[in-house]
């Protein structure tokens, strides 16, 4: 479960990232970002379901550091403000695997 639910938060940051090169015939305005925006919520949704279940489920074997780390970048993809859920999932991940924090840190 731990991969495919990486793998969906792969492809909906893809689809994300690569709205705008995909549908060539859209530019970048604010109806269109609009629009962008909320196909990836109505994406995001069963995923982050799915997130918010194994993290609650006392039989999944999916490490929480990296659900933990999949719920952050996806409430980022959902919401270009500052979310107060997504830096709560993100510290916890800093507080129980500071290795993942500092290999997150090297990436950028």
């Amino acid at each position: 479960m731990e991969q495919q639910l990486q793998q969906a938060v792969h492809e909906l940051k893809e689809f994300h990232d690569n709205f705008f090169s995909s549908n060539t015939d859209q530019k970048e305005t604010p109806n269109n970002l609009i629009s962008r925006t909320n196909k990836v919520r109505e994406k995001s949704e069963d995923i982050l379901s799915q997130i918010d279940a194994e993290l609650n489920s006392q039989t999944s074997d999916a490490r929480k550091s990296t659900l933990l780390l999949l719920k952050g970048k996806l409430i980022q993809l959902v919401d270009s403000e500052y979310s107060k859920p997504a830096a709560e999932a993100l510290k916890k991940i800093c507080q129980t695997r500071p290795d993942l924090h500092r290999s997150m840190e090297r990436a950028r």
